[in-house]
């Protein structure tokens, strides 16, 4: 499920991303072969972010519900953050991510999606709920 976003951060379209695939995904068996992602592009010569929420599938990809796309990257090398706490916080570990712990990782970014790793289990808007942000580097 697809959703812009152009200005300064605001998970409001990202939510309504992930509600329109769970709202189809929650009839799919994907509980075991995919972990819930989301892909952030940038799409060439614009300053706006295109969100994919999905899953990423290990092994054959099951026929898809209408509404559902596949999408190939290519891989390399991703420097990861773990965030920990309530997704109301996310936006200050995306921030320090970005501004200060890749910096810091003294790796250049490269061109392909950033990705969100999420944990099938836990509560979201627990204190002790984990995810992942990654971002492409050259290694």
């Amino acid at each position: 499920m697809n959703a812009v976003h152009d200005e300064a951060y605001d998970a409001a379209p990202f939510g309504a991303a992930w509600h329109a695939f769970w709202t189809i995904a929650k009839d799919l068996d994907l509980s075991y072969t995919s972990v819930p992602m989301a892909l952030l592009f940038r799409d060439e010569g614009s300053r706006s972010l295109r969100y994919i929420a999905g899953g990423c599938i290990q092994g054959e990809v099951p026929e898809l519900p209408e509404g559902f796309e596949t999408v190939d990257f290519e891989g390399g090398a991703y420097v990861v953050h773990v965030h920990e706490g309530s997704m109301e916080r996310i936006g200050e570990s995306v921030q320090a991510f970005y501004t200060e712990l890749l910096p810091a990782s003294q790796h250049t970014l490269r061109e392909g999606p950033h990705m969100e790793l999420y944990h099938h289990n836990g509560d979201p808007m627990s204190e002790e709920y984990k995810m992942g942000l990654a971002a492409p580097v050259v290694w």
